[in-house]
């Protein structure tokens, strides 16, 4: 008793696995941006490849013109809309006015051999043809897409596109040798087992690919942070020293002057030169407070530390209001600066 296999029975195989690659891609959809390009080309290929499935499947139904048509068509457009996807997961070009070219070219072939009343081995080597050129040239732009993340990863993104144009290259083999018979459809139905598996491994292959470009950007960012918090830290040094330089003048000339160095300071200017010094010290603090804030802060809490500045800026200068009031003077600390001296508050 001889081996049979039922093609009624691989094909709804091959429909359950090309639904069990929707579910995932479904899965995908709800974890990414919904207006994420990959995913819809996805969709759409698995889509394609069911409706391919179906043809097969409701050939008898529906006629051997339109059965032959919705399987060539579904195959290619799944094939082209998988190669969309993985470029687009990428942001890379989408060729589209070439696939276009291609698929017409494809479809005027087949309408001619099905018309002109050819053979079902004349469609089996002319799609088999087409469809195994364009998993080659498939494979020869995302190979480098998928290197880029590493060569286990460029395997993978390849498999299902390699595995596809080698059942296609084997059917061909078939073909040539054996023409239409048990041969021919038994590599007809691996084309078709392959294809909706390939499904379910570009999926996978998908996940993969996002989880790699997750960590991409995760070390970039990093990266970035890394740097941006190193360029604080120069700034911080460079700008303490350009405030602390002419500070320390001012400090260092109202000390000498406080302490009558160079001979006695007119009265009027007396409480003026103390007025400068302690500002000047209020001020210093200021700058060490602030800098220190700034250098320990994480990115996330700059916010709450301007906050905490200002109001040790507000309370410092309240402080020392209560402490040395400039009108209470002989001559107040506007008659040296030229103006009114401000507050934190304005």
């Amino acid at each position: 008793m001889g081996f049979r296999i039922d093609p009624t029975s691989v094909v709804l195989f091959a429909s359950g696995s090309v639904v069990l690659a929707l579910v995932l891609c479904v899965v995908m959809r709800r974890h990414k941006r919904r207006g994420d390009r990959a995913i819809r080309w996805l969709m759409a290929s698995n889509l394609a490849l069911f409706a391919a499935t179906l043809g097969v499947l409701l050939r008898p139904v529906i006629g051997f013109t339109a059965g032959s048509m919705t399987v060539l068509l579904g195959a290619y457009i799944g094939i082209v809309f998988a190669f969309f996807a993985v470029l687009s997961a990428e942001e890379r070009p989408l060729p589209v006015r070439l696939v276009t070219v291609v698929g017409t070219l494809a479809v005027a072939v087949h309408l001619v051999l099905i018309f002109d009343g050819q053979s079902v081995a004349a469609l089996m080597v002319s799609s088999s043809v087409i469809n195994s050129g364009l998993l080659i040239y498939i494979i020869t732009r995302i190979w480098p897409i998928g290197q880029r993340l590493g060569q286990r990863m460029a395997i993978l993104v390849c498999l299902p596109f390699a595995a596809l144009c080698l059942a296609y290259l084997v059917r061909l083999g078939f073909v040539g040798i054996w023409g239409k018979g048990p041969a021919a459809l038994l590599a007809t139905l691996t084309i078709i087992v392959v294809m909706s598996w390939a499904a379910v491994i570009l999926e996978l292959a998908m996940i993969t690919l996002r989880e790699m470009q997750a960590q991409e950007k995760l070390k970039a960012a990093l990266q970035r942070a890394e740097a941006a918090n190193t360029a604080r830290t120069k700034f911080l040094l460079t700008i303490s020293h350009e405030l602390r330089t002419p500070l320390n003048a001012i400090l260092g000339l109202s000390e000498i002057m406080c302490q009558e160095v160079f001979g006695p300071v007119p009265h009027p200017y007396n409480q003026s030169v103390k007025h400068v010094k302690e500002n000047g010290k209020v001020l210093n603090e200021l700058i060490s407070d602030l800098l220190m804030q700034t250098a320990d802060t994480p990115g996330g809490d700059e916010e709450d530390a301007v906050v905490a500045i200002a109001r040790a800026v507000h309370q410092k200068f309240e402080s020392e209001e209560g402490a040395s009031d400039p009108a209470s003077s002989g001559m107040a600390a506007s008659d040296l600066t030229g103006g009114p001296r401000k507050t934190a508050t304005g």
